[in-house]
Order: C-alpha cells, then structure tokens, then sequence
C-alpha cells in the first residue's frame, strides 16, 4: 500500500477540492505518495467503487461529506485511517442557526474518523469538544499564481474595490447593500467588481460584474486597489476560512473586513488591512486607502503574511506532519 491517500470529495468544480485537494497532487507526488480524488457520488456503484478504492490507500480522506451511519461503518471496515477534512460549519445551518440532524451526522462522524483537518481554530476546537484529534490545516494559496497588483499604473482619481466569491456566498453582498449605498454616497466615483457567477447592482456605486474563471480573477485582481469582504458574524460565518481575504492578500492588495471570523484572525488591523462592522469605519478604511503608498505598504504586509503561513508548501507540511503523528 505504501504512501497513498484517497480524497474523498465534491469533484473537481468545488472550491472546497480545489483548493484543500486538487492542489496538493504535485506535493504528494514529488514526495513519492499515490495520490487520487474521488466524487462524493450518491447510488450503490459510486459507493462500491468508494469501498474498493479505500481498501487500497493507505490514508482516506473525507472532504465536508457526512455519510450516513451504514455507509461510514462500511468505509472504516474497508480503511480505518479516516481523515474528516472541512473548511465550513457543516453541522449547522448556513443561517448559523442550530440543526439537530448535521450535528447527529457530525458527531458520528466524529467518533469514526481517526483525525479531522479544521480549516481554522474554530472548526478544529469544535471538533476538538467532541473527543475528536484535530488540527488546523488552513485553506493555502498557490503564491506564485498570483502576480502583486502595481499600484502605480492605476488611476490617481479612481479607486476600485473588488469582491470575489459565487452563488452561494451572494448573500453578504445582498446583506451589505444598505452599507454599499451609503459607501458611495459618502465616497463617490467607487468602482466595484464582481468577479463571480451572478449580477449584483448598487445606485451609488458603480459595479461591474465579471463572470469568474481563472483568468478573469487574476486580471482583475490587478486592476484593483482594495479586496473587500463583507460578511455577518453568526456561527456559520465563524466557520469560513477566510479565502478570498487570502486571494486578495496574495495579490498584494489591501483589504476591508467585516470584523468576523477567521477574517478577523487573518487580517492586522492597520498593517495589512481594516476590520469594521459599520459604514462610518468602512468608510474611514477606504478613505484612508486612497493613498497608493499606503496601499503598497499594506499590500506588501499582507502578500508576507500568506508567505509565511498560507502556501501550499507551508500547509503540505502541516498535513504530513498530522498524518505521521497520528498513523
């Protein structure tokens, strides 16, 4: 059997796959594991096939699937190196309200698996109350994909926000719009991009929505002079992971945060970006990014902080590391 490890997952669209799977295929390989992913797929053939490949890697894992409990007994009998790997509040509501069904699922998974990834403190320290051995593997960034913004070639009387994310996070724009409204009536000439997989639109400020792919992200990225990203604190919201603040740290821009979860852990308020839950400080924060110099400063603050603990180097080490102190 060897190194090898089997991800079990949502396939190759999810961010969630790419972005804590699909990416560390190279890291394995040059370390000399087999490496495979596998969709999570519902019907008795895509289960059996599930069964038979974990018979024949020596780790397993499970990427934010709760299994039901007949299935879950079937996967550890067939491999009982179990890892959960998930960068989201799964056993609660995407409304952070209370489910009693997810958390039943979570907490047999729980007590299956023999160690789970969080993606950040909170979801490890939950995983953690409930008996489990857990460690924090942060959603990495693949550094050199992402070319520092230069501030000098943008325009000196124009600034452009940029926000990036998809259907399913649409609603803390929808959630911010009020906020959004009185941003541009106090600072006009904003210039918004959505980079996403909807339209989103405000009266005061200008947006310009651009469908996401790869390309798309990257360019606008540079055409930007600050990351924004705003967001409700609620139970579920503690569980993100802060990727898109990540993205815009790795292109060298300077962020404006809602003040909640791992955002908050992420972002130093002042030195690589500012933390508000109110117009008046978001406000503040992008007034004070008007100066290029300072944007330049903390843009450069920021790309050294996902250096240093966000690539997917530094995370592959975290995920070895787990893997030999629990094997």
């Amino acid at each position: 059997m060897g190194n090898s490890i089997l991800f079990l997952n949502k396939g190759p669209q999810a961010a969630s796959s790419r972005y804590r799977a699909t990416m560390y295929q190279h890291h394995f390989e040059k370390a000399g594991w087999r490496f495979l992913e596998l969709p999570c797929n519902d019907g008795f053939w895509a289960r059996l096939k599930i069964l038979q490949r974990a018979r024949q890697y020596r780790w397993v894992v499970i990427q934010r699937k709760l299994f039901g409990p007949i299935f879950l007994k079937l996967l550890k009998r067939a491999n009982p190196n179990l890892v959960f790997d998930f960068d989201d509040a799964i056993f609660l509501k995407s409304s952070g309200q209370a489910s009693k069904k997810r958390q039943r699922s979570f907490n047999r998974t729980m007590s299956t698996i023999k160690q789970v990834w969080g993606g950040n403190r909170y979801l490890a320290s939950h995983a953690r109350t409930l008996g489990a051995t857990s460690d924090v593997i942060p959603t990495a960034i693949n550094i050199e994909k992402y070319v520092p913004t230069c501030f000098d070639n943008h325009d000196d009387n124009a600034l452009t926000l940029i926000w990036i994310g998809s259907r399913s996070t649409r609603k803390y724009l929808k959630d911010f719009e009020a906020t959004f409204e009185e941003i541009g009536e106090a600072i006009p000439g904003l210039t918004l991009l959505v980079v996403a997989d909807f339209e989103f639109a405000l009266k005061n400020i200008t947006v310009k929505n651009i469908p996401w792919s790869l390309e798309s992200e990257q360019t606008s990225l540079n055409a930007a002079d600050i990351g924004i990203a705003p967001m409700t604190d609620n139970p579920w919201t503690r569980g993100k992971c802060a990727l898109k603040v990540l993205q815009y740290m790795a292109a060298g821009l300077p962020v404006v945060s809602s003040d909640s979860g791992a955002n908050a852990e992420v972002i130093t308020e002042g030195k690589t970006g500012y933390l508000g839950n109110t117009a008046e400080s978001w406000i503040n924060a992008i007034n004070t990014l008007k100066d290029k110099q300072h944007r330049a400063v903390l843009g450069r603050a920021g790309r050294k902080v996902v250096e240093q603990g966000f690539t997917t180097e530094i995370c592959f080490d975290k995920m070895l590391r787990s893997l030999n102190t629990h094997g």
